[in-house]
């Protein structure tokens, strides 16, 4: 999947007010994920998946320009845009890349949750994403694999990457859906 307007929605937030239509930039093959601080820059798909799809993608991130918030990468299943407030109410499940480290990221855990593994900043990592029907969300990567078993059981659901307060983010490329 390439980033354009027909497979991709963007939209970004500011201090949770809502700042309209946004994109990451494009730089040959790859999209390049970065906001002011204060603010979100998210992407979903336009078509829902469903349950068993693969969601593979390589990912380049930065994440060190020292955001007054946070300095975080989200890549997550989800119903919506993710969780902008930090709000129990909506269903998402997925990934959190922040400081040298990965982490599950879930309704209920603020930020980040549990750490599932490393990357190096910098350094391009492939990652593989699924979500069964019972919620079981399986990670596998060249850096390390992990299986959690969650709450969120939707039938159908949108792929989201979410990038917070960071000026010099992180790129992604050759996302595809299997």
């Amino acid at each position: 999947m390439h980033f354009d307007t027909v497979t991709w929605e963007g939209n970004k937030w500011c201090g949770n007010n809502d700042q309209g239509s946004w994109f990451p930039e494009i730089v040959g093959e790859y999209g390049h994920f970065a906001t002011d601080d204060y603010c979100w820059g998210q992407l979903r798909t336009k078509t829902n998946l469903s349950a068993n799809q693969v969601v593979a993608f390589q990912v380049r991130p930065s994440l060190g320009s020292g955001g007054v918030n946070e300095d975080i990468a989200y890549f997550v299943f989800g119903e919506g845009w993710h969780d902008v407030s930090y709000n129990t109410y909506r269903d998402f499940i997925g990934i959190a890349f922040r400081n040298g480290s990965v982490y599950t990221s879930y309704p209920g855990c603020y930020q980040v949750c549990d750490e599932i593994g490393t990357y190096v900043p910098g350094e391009w990592i492939t990652v593989e994403l699924s979500l069964d029907a019972n919620g079981a969300l399986t990670v596998n990567s060249s850096n390390f694999t992990y299986v959690y078993q969650s709450s969120f059981t939707s039938a159908s659901y949108k792929f989201i990457i979410a990038q917070k307060d960071s000026s010099d983010g992180f790129d992604v490329q050759s996302v595809t859906v299997q």
